[in-house]
């Protein structure tokens, strides 16, 4: 049940990226014209280039969001509310994002599970930097696996027919 509830709240978060870069596509469209794409390092990328890349940044990007669900999922074993799962796993992802921009707290950044979120910036460079979506994606696995396992673990020991 909890893997199903997993599975369903990945293909929504997907779909949710698939509109927003569809959205994205088409007012870049109607204001700038479909073209080549200039990279953040100075290069172009023709038209099916950037499309793919901007696809692949969609994909990194659930991938990196799969943390946070887990953490939800967590959350959802762990209290009868499902509105307060799902408030508790937004302000771990807020408190997140501001942790990692308070400069004196570098030694943690590296483990926040929102660190590694703009590493999709990297597929935008020539040659493209992979190293900050690696690390993101290592650190949103380890939380994926933490969490759903926490979660699993936390399930079997419920009483969920009383």
């Amino acid at each position: 049940l909890l893997l199903a509830k997993y599975a369903s709240g990945m293909v929504m978060l997907a779909a949710l990226v698939v509109v927003t870069l569809v959205a994205g596509l088409v007012a870049g469209a109607i204001v700038f014209d479909l073209g080549p794409l200039p990279t953040l390092s100075g290069t172009t990328l023709t038209l099916e280039a950037a499309i793919g890349r901007i696809a692949a940044s969609g994909a990194y990007m659930t991938l990196v969001l799969s943390g946070v669900v887990a953490i939800g999922m967590f959350l959802t074993v762990r209290t009868d509310s499902a509105a307060g799962a799902t408030i508790g796993a937004v302000v771990i992802t807020i408190m997140s994002q501001i942790l990692d921009q308070i400069p004196s707290l570098h030694a943690i950044h590296p483990y926040l599970p929102t660190h590694g979120w703009r590493g999709f910036t990297g597929l935008f460079r020539f040659p493209v930097d992979w190293a900050p979506m690696q690390a993101g994606a290592r650190v949103s696995l380890g939380y994926t696996a933490v969490f759903m396992t926490l979660a699993l673990v936390s399930f079997r020991r419920r009483d969920v027919l009383s």
